[in-house]
């Protein structure tokens, strides 16, 4: 059994749809198989907890985003389903100016 890592989606393959129900713009991606699919944000709540959460969605629906956070990349799983992950290469941005160490 072999697992592949997703594959990142090309910015090439990113637009904004205009969406007269919801009147805005909506960030969507097309996979590799040419579908599109839209950013969705939704809150969830685990044990509790209040998140927010990004997805991607074949619809249009309530809580389209209009672009992609900063420091978010748009991969594709092995089933062509798009998923955001924070983009590692993005690191934490920090510098050792930024912690008060006392040595």
């Amino acid at each position: 059994m072999t697992s592949t890592a997703p594959i990142r989606i090309p910015e090439s393959r990113f637009m904004t749809e205009y969406s007269e129900v919801w009147n805005q713009d909506v960030f969507c991606v097309e996979n590799s198989q040419g579908e599109k699919f839209y950013l969705h944000t939704a809150n969830v709540t685990i044990e509790g907890d209040e998140f927010s959460s990004l997805s991607f969605r074949r619809q249009i629906r309530r809580g389209a985003q209009t672009v992609l956070p900063q420091g978010y990349i748009v991969v594709e799983s092995t089933n062509g389903i798009p998923m955001v992950q924070r983009d590692p290469e993005a690191g934490a941005g920090f510098t050792i100016e930024d912690f008060d160490i006392d040595l």
